[in-house]
């Protein structure tokens, strides 16, 4: 607090002794430390009290701005409830509005592209060669040339 070193104390209790006198002492003593005590006494007080006045104001500054809002609301709100006519007629105008407002032209879609034809998956069947018979073998159905049977 005062920032006093032990060479400083030891001075001042020398100088103490010299000037009241060891018979003195205890009761100087006393009556020191009933005067530190009363003076802290006294700053506590003092600080108690300058803390309970910010409160207090911090306290008022809130009541302020909460009677602000609710009186606010409070007016909207009466405001909507006398008045539910007012909330309907302008609703209202707004349809009105929309319905007399030309309505904006659509955008031209752009003409579908034709799909290209999808390549084939797989190749068409091979004709299969004709088989050459042997030479002995004549089917019942076969013709020969030049033969009117």
């Amino acid at each position: 607090m005062f920032d006093i070193g032990w060479q400083e104390l030891f001075i001042i209790g020398l100088v103490t002794i010299i000037v009241i006198g060891p018979k003195d002492l205890p009761r100087v003593l006393r009556a020191v430390t009933l005067g530190m005590r009363k003076v802290r006494s006294m700053a506590r007080d003092f600080q108690d009290g300058i803390d309970e006045l910010a409160r207090e104001a911090e306290l008022q500054e809130l009541r302020k701005e909460i009677e602000k809002a609710s009186s606010a609301d409070l007016e909207q709100e009466l405001q909507s409830i006398a008045d539910p006519a007012r909330e309907v007629e302008q609703s209202m105008r707004d349809i009105g509005r929309s319905l007399d407002e030309p309505a904006p032209e659509p955008a031209p879609e752009p003409a579908p592209e034709p799909a290209p034809e999808p390549a084939p998956t797989s190749l068409p069947p091979k004709p299969e060669p004709a088989r050459e018979k042997p030479a002995g073998e004549s089917g019942a159905g076969d013709k020969k040339p030049g033969g009117g049977e």
